[in-house]
């Protein structure tokens, strides 16, 4: 089944889980899901590049896929020149044989219907350590509604999907309520991308005596 263009938070969030960690070298990879098919991305830090090709089990070579689901690399070149566009950078043949000494970080479905599965990714790629002492708070606002306790590592994440305001709240706690599908603590709306926000884009406003975006 052929693919379109996907969402531009889909595309980063792949791109986010495809690049290595912070003082990891050397290229890394994972599995994306598109409709009924699995996907290998690679990133090479040195090139600055996404590669895909479909993903194959043990045992299986390219040629037999590329017979039997030619659709698949014509998806892989589809997504790889997507991947690549925001960086103005070609996209790679989609016939490559890449080394499979890692195993994959994260499973994507990028149909409309579970874009749900990628909030796991975008929370671990906002939170952060949390240091009380970095912020110009009171301990009170920097409690999880879940917890009841300051979070050793939190994630900061709107009140509402149409409200500047934040909130801190402890990651595991929230990925909990995520991977059970339930609706946000405080709002009662369906938890949604656009909710979880980065570090960099909250600050504590001191004169509504709350956190906001920037």
């Amino acid at each position: 089944m052929r693919i379109e263009t996907l969402p531009s938070d889909i595309l980063d969030s792949i791109r986010n889980a495809a690049r290595p960690p912070d003082g990891a070298t050397g290229p890394t990879e994972i599995q994306v899901q598109l409709r009924d098919a699995l996907y290998l991305v690679r990133h090479s830090p040195d090139e600055g590049a996404f590669e895909v090709v479909p993903w194959r089990d043990p045992g299986q070579v390219y040629s037999d896929i590329r017979r039997s689901y030619p659709e698949r690399f014509s998806n892989a070149e589809r997504l790889a020149r997507q991947l690549n566009r925001t960086w103005n950078m070609p996209a790679p043949p989609a016939s490559l044989t890449f080394s499979e000494s890692q195993n994959a970080r994260y499973h994507f479905n990028t149909q409309p219907a579970n874009i749900r599965d990628l909030l796991p990714v975008r929370i671990n790629f906002c939170s952060f350590q949390v240091e009380a002492g970095s912020f110009a708070c009171s301990e009170e606002h920097l409690t999880c509604p879940i917890t009841l306790d300051i979070p050793t590592n939190g994630v900061f994440v709107k009140v509402s999907s149409q409200s500047d305001i934040c909130c801190l709240f402890d990651k595991e706690a929230f990925l909990n309520l995520v991977c059970q599908g339930l609706e946000h603590p405080l709002s009662r709306e369906p938890i949604c991308m656009g909710m979880i926000v980065r570090k960099s884009e909250c600050f504590f406003n001191t004169e509504r005596d709350k956190f906001t975006l920037k």
